[in-house]
């Protein structure tokens, strides 16, 4: 008992304890998401009230303790491994970074299969603008304007070539979600317009 005390009084301890304290409040966060959306969109179609005992099942599911696991261990990892390099690496604030968000990256793998592909997506471009904010703020780059903008078409443009032509590179709640968005898209038409031969 005294040396956990003495182990929770100590610098890699007080790591533990905030990395814990973030796990649990990201997963609380998760579960909070996950149910609430569920609730949420069984009112809208309906399904609410037809089948009420169905909404707790997909509420209370496998899918949603990955969700929320996934939420809570992302943070905690990350503060953990930072802290952990800080104090092993001092003055190496950027590349300290960088290893523990790598590190904290591989939970995705609790995440869904069908989730994976759509958080990557989302992430790419908030990864790749941040990349080109440190090229330029460290004068690898010059500054250029809008550039943030430009990155966002890019990958956009992506999501629009891979929904037209090859929806098999995004998850096809992701590609069904793009066609209900677009208010017009539908895949029987994509396949006439797009990806048949001699169109």
């Amino acid at each position: 008992m005294t040396t956990m005390k003495g182990f929770l009084a100590g610098e890699e301890g007080k790591a533990v304890s905030v990395a814990l304290e973030r796990f649990l409040k990201g997963s609380v966060t998760g579960l909070a998401l996950y149910g609430g959306g569920t609730v949420a969109l069984s009112i809208f179609n309906g399904k609410l009230f037809k089948s009420p005992g169905h909404v707790v099942q997909d509420a209370l599911s496998v899918d949603m303790l990955r969700f929320s696991a996934f939420i809570g261990a992302f943070p905690a990892i990350y503060k953990l491994v930072h802290d952990s390099l800080r104090r092993a690496r001092p003055g190496k604030a950027g590349s300290n970074s960088t290893i523990a968000g790598a590190i904290a990256g591989l939970t995705i793998c609790i995440e869904a299969g069908r989730r994976r592909r759509t958080i990557a997506l989302f992430l790419l471009v908030r990864a790749a603008d941040a990349f080109l904010n440190i090229l330029v703020s460290r004068g690898h780059l010059p500054p250029v304007r809008h550039c943030d903008t430009a990155v966002f078409c890019l990958c956009t443009g992506f999501v629009i070539y891979a929904a037209a032509l090859d929806p098999e590179l995004l998850s096809a709640s992701y590609y069904r979600s793009i066609e209900r968005w677009s208010r017009g898209w539908t895949d029987k038409g994509l396949i006439e317009t797009f990806r048949r031969k001699g169109t």
